[in-house]
């Protein structure tokens, strides 16, 4: 349940972030302090650490112990690569099974 929370919440922040910006962050976005604390104001830090884990950084592939956020295109950056245009979050489930939200435009 807190798995499934905590993607939600990264990804309504995502969601909100793109309607005012029109672009997704990049991955290197979410795991920066300073980023989240200037875009993603009221997201818990605890959202972004798989409850088994002690690491608040996101990673680029699914694995279990972390949550992992996939920006399209590939290394996206938006900047010099180009701005990143959708994503996948991905959460590992205590099952083996995982739970995803993808961006919606």
């Amino acid at each position: 349940t807190e798995r499934k929370a905590d993607i939600n919440a990264l990804h309504g922040q995502s969601e909100a972030f793109y309607a005012q910006y029109g672009y997704y962050p990049s991955l290197a976005d979410l795991n920066s302090s300073t980023f989240r604390a200037a875009k993603f104001v009221g997201l818990d830090k605890e959202a972004l650490k798989d409850p088994t884990s002690s690491s608040y950084a996101i990673v680029a592939a699914p694995q279990k112990g972390a949550y992992s956020y996939a920006p399209t295109p590939a290394n996206c950056d938006n900047a010099s690569k180009g701005q990143c245009t959708g994503y996948t979050l991905t959460a590992t489930l205590e099952n083996g099974s995982t739970y995803v939200k993808k961006s919606l435009n």
